[in-house]
């Protein structure tokens, strides 16, 4: 009873915090939805509502189970085995991951090639994963037949066997590899001399995604106050209401990177058409009908265009 109650918290508290950033980040989201499809955006909606999704999903299935147990029953012993294998690797792995090879693949001015090594072989680090997973929930099963064998409970199995130390390591090397290509890509931009300003930017913010993601987390003081106190003072199962917080955090600040990212290449360049005449830009206006120039800033004060390559992530 303590581990569902447990659940329904967890779950409860994540889902709060992500409905609070749909609401407080709905203007900003309408500004990526006006704009045009490409990788870049479904990236971005895919990180935001995935996981809103499947928070909603387990909600109401912990709720409506306290009147129809048959439901509980057959999650637990149906949906519970394959769909939080898959929600599960999906939103710990998958979300962060993703925007770190979509950054990778402006990095390496979308190249084909790269996208499809980082996508073959985050496939075979998931599969890695969930196989030492289910040895882990074997192993479990067999010492508590009444755990139920799935994902969501046999997870909380508080064991240190070695399946469990293994289990980790897939996704360790994975985002190792993943560092090791950006570290590559900035050194070669260094040696080029090259000054291109977003790519740096998405280098910079590559860098920033883990780091954020774990110090908003564990740096939120109010939620480790709580945490600390309910450990120490309150039932161990209360935990929940501050580690729901804890694992919606990362989806958050991921989205808003995604953002960020977006906002910096497009979000000061107009669509007006311009014209250099004499080192200065002169922009064009349509006034009934006819083309009028202003002088503008001068060509050393203008940003540099975003490199061609962005086209692939994010569109006018």
């Amino acid at each position: 009873m303590s581990l569902e109650i447990d659940n329904e918290k967890l779950f409860s508290a994540t889902l709060a915090f992500r409905i609070y950033d749909y609401f407080t980040e709905n203007t900003k989201v309408e500004y990526i939805w006006r704009k045009r499809w490409s990788f870049g955006k479904i990236n971005f909606l895919f990180n935001r509502y995935l996981r809103l999704s499947a928070l909603s999903f387990s909600v109401l299935v912990w709720s409506t189970s306290i009147l129809k147990p048959e439901i509980c029953e057959a999650y637990y012993n149906y949906a519970t085995g394959l769909l939080n294998i898959f929600a599960y690797s999906v939103a710990q792995d998958l979300l962060p991951i993703s925007l770190t090879e979509t950054q990778l693949y402006a990095m390496y001015d979308c190249n084909t090639n790269v996208a499809f090594l980082t996508g073959s072989l985050f496939v075979v680090e998931m599969m890695a994963t969930i196989l030492l997973c289910f040895t882990r929930i074997s192993k479990a099963s067999n010492l508590n037949p009444e755990l139920p064998t799935s994902l969501q409970c046999a997870r909380r199995f508080r064991s240190h066997s070695l399946q469990h130390t293994l289990s980790g390591v897939p996704l360790i090397v994975f985002e190792s590899l993943l560092i090791g290509m950006t570290l590559l890509r900035a050194y070669t931009l260094y040696e080029d001399g090259t000054r291109q300003p977003f790519l740096r930017l998405v280098i910079r913010d590559s860098f920033l995604l883990k780091p954020s993601t774990t110090l908003t987390s564990l740096g939120f003081f109010p939620i480790i106050t709580t945490h600390f106190s309910i450990f120490t003072f309150g039932p161990i199962y209360n935990q929940s209401f501050a580690l729901g917080w804890l694992f919606a955090v990362p989806c958050v600040v991921g989205s808003r990177l995604l953002l960020h990212m977006h906002v910096q290449a497009f979000g000061r360049y107009g669509t007006l058409p311009e014209l250099q005449t004499h080192g200065e830009i002169h922009r064009l206006y349509i006034v009934n009908g006819e083309y009028i120039s202003s002088p503008s800033r001068r060509m050393s004060e203008m940003h540099l265009a975003p490199p061609k390559s962005w086209e692939c992530l994010f569109e006018y």
